[in-house]
């Protein structure tokens, strides 16, 4: 199987674009994007996390999970429906025991595959593997460019070194065989120090930076900036940011400017005031429910066999709109559950930040995979 990839900026112009009659993508009829949770137990303890530290649940007497035969099949049925790219996260799913089986018929089936990680658990040889199966980006989180702050933040110490040296180490061996993106949540701990940030990157020739929002935190409001420090971010932070911008490597002038044209949209408060963003309040009113096309392209599934409509649900747990254990993911896709909840969204829409994280790309290289049909007999002959 032959397959290519390139990533992809999601970001819009969102004073420009929110008071359009238009939703921010058109008018999406299917799963492009598709993230499977096989596990959701992780090394890590990130507070930031609190609503993803659990286990599955499970109904009474019952401990059923997706088996990767089961995964085959879904592959399948995803292409058939109209899906580019699954992300296999977690949870940590280096820890899940058929990476690489999962990555491997995904492949087979034409579809790119992005691999979340913090990478505590990550191995040169077993990334090898991942590779020739035919992974095509690493999604790889590091909160902060200072090591003590990044392993406090993840509650894991040693992480920060040993993620970053093993990164190092493969993408010394395999750098033009996959995408590199490094993935920030931009908090208050965080906001002063995407500058070093921006530098790490260049250190371990990362493809692009993801500046996320902080999720859900519009109760406990432990990361969310106050209004003084997003006053300090576009009033400082942002000039600096784009001052180490226009000092670093990017493979394009288009590509630089596309990056400082991504900060400076970062807490537009033009768009949405401080007071707002400072409550864990990312839109300034109910059209975001019409804008956002997310339920209408993606989903997420979990590996006890829930079906989430979109990443708030994740913390909501409502509705959840079938379950791949009793359906089929194509009569889901189209159930009633799922088409009501296209139509009226939820009251949850204006805390969610997933329209509005941000991408830094400095290399728009296309990674091409030719998958041996016979990779998984040849593995196992080891």
């Amino acid at each position: 199987m032959k397959k290519t990839y390139s990533i992809q900026s999601y970001y819009v112009d969102l004073a420009k674009e929110y008071y359009t009659d238009r939703p921010f993508w058109g008018k999406l009829t299917k799963p492009t994007m598709v993230t499977l949770k096989p596990t959701l137990k992780c090394v890590a303890q990130c507070p930031h996390c609190e609503a993803r530290l659990k286990d599955f649940d499970f109904p009474p007497d019952t401990k059923r999970v997706f088996t990767i035969e089961e995964y085959r099949d879904l592959f399948k049925t995803l292409k058939s429906i109209g899906t580019e790219k699954i992300t296999i996260s977690g949870g940590e799913p280096l820890s899940y025991r058929y990476l690489t089986e999962m990555i491997y018929y995904a492949s087979m089936e034409g579809l790119n595959v992005i691999l979340n990680t913090n990478g505590w658990l990550l191995r040169k040889r077993k990334f090898k593997e991942f590779v020739e199966a035919g992974l095509d980006q690493v999604a790889m989180s590091i909160d902060s460019p200072i090591p003590e702050m990044h392993d406090r933040l993840r509650v894991l110490p040693g992480l920060f070194e040993r993620a970053t040296s093993r990164m190092k180490e493969i993408r010394e061996e395999w750098g033009d065989r996959f995408v590199l993106n490094i993935r920030m949540i931009l908090h208050k701990y965080t906001y002063q120090d995407i500058p070093k940030m921006i530098d790490l990157c260049q250190s371990l020739d990362a493809d692009a930076l993801s500046i996320d929002m902080i999720e859900n935190d519009f109760e406990k409001k432990l990361f969310l900036l106050n209004e003084e420090e997003i006053q300090n971010f576009n009033q400082v932070q942002k000039q600096q940011i784009i001052d180490k911008l226009n000092q670093v490597f990017f493979e394009s002038e288009e590509l630089r400017s596309n990056a400082i044209a991504q900060i400076q949209g970062m807490f537009d408060l033009d768009f949405n005031p401080a007071s707002n963003f400072a409550q864990g309040i990312f839109w300034p009113d109910d059209r975001i429910k019409q804008k956002c096309t997310i339920p209408s392209s993606f989903m997420i599934l979990e590996g006890n066999g829930p079906v989430l409509a979109c990443n708030p649900i994740e913390y909501t747990r409502n509705p959840i709109v079938g379950n791949i254990l009793e359906d089929s993911i194509k009569d889901i896709w189209n159930n009633k559950a799922w088409t009501e909840f296209r139509e009226n969204k939820m009251d949850f829409c204006r805390f969610c930040p997933m329209n509005m994280s941000h991408m830094v790309i400095f290399k728009q290289q296309t990674i091409e995979h030719t998958v041996d049909e016979n990779l998984l007999n040849l593995l196992q002959k080891k």
